[in-house]
């Protein structure tokens, strides 16, 4: 896993979209509460057919409703681009013994992605999709534990060391 986040992370900067994100997730977040409190919680019951339902009930209560879903719209298309070019980055990079895989290893890393997801929206819908997904991450979640666990240790390693090397410089 920490792979990943290497590769993924390295050559782009996060702090401008986590700032976006935490900014994004505020006022929609904050907005979409007191509007569902202030609709006797239309938006929480649209939201238990379809989550996409829920958003656009929500959007369609604000002036420029087109504008703002069709923006909505993009901003999700952007994020599943780059999710999966992420991805493609990182299979591509494990695949082979290059950090910055070729254009084709990132294309049939990207083929294979695309005809997984869309088998599985066919054969079960979402559902198998998300069912698909939580199966597949599943034993990273494991090594995302050892991780942390070799972390915790190398951290309580590293304390120790350094108190050491403060002590006998003292003495």
């Amino acid at each position: 896993m920490p792979v990943v986040t290497g590769v993924v992370n390295k050559p782009r900067c996060t702090r401008g979209p986590s700032i976006f994100s935490m900014i994004w997730f505020s006022v929609l977040g904050s907005s979409g509460i007191e509007l569902d409190n202030r609709l006797g919680g239309q938006i929480n019951a649209a939201a238990e057919q379809d989550e996409a339902l829920a958003m656009f009930r929500f959007l369609e209560q604000y002036p420029g409703f087109l504008f703002t879903a069709i923006l909505a719209l993009l901003l999700v298309w952007i994020f599943f681009v780059a999710g999966a070019d992420a991805g493609t980055v990182v299979l591509g990079s494990m695949s082979g013994a290059d950090l910055n895989p070729p254009r084709t290893s990132r294309l049939t890393w990207g083929l294979i992605m695309a005809a997984l997801a869309a088998i599985l929206l066919v054969a079960g819908g979402l559902d198998a999709l998300q069912n698909g997904a939580i199966l597949a991450a599943t034993p990273f979640a494991v090594l995302m534990v050892a991780t942390c666990w070799s972390l915790y240790r190398s951290l309580v390693r590293d304390q120790a060391q350094a108190r050491q090397s403060t002590e006998s410089g003292t003495s």
